[in-house]
């Protein structure tokens, strides 16, 4: 179980890093929406 829980957080991390790096002013999408 603790393998899952590595690589889960893992996961988390790049998620973070991508939308970090992205940032396309989510408030644009919003008013899309």
């Amino acid at each position: 179980m603790t393998g899952q829980v590595l690589a889960i957080g893992i996961i988390i991390l790049a998620l973070g890093l991508l939308t970090s790096k992205r940032k396309p002013a989510p408030q644009r999408i919003n008013r899309r929406r």
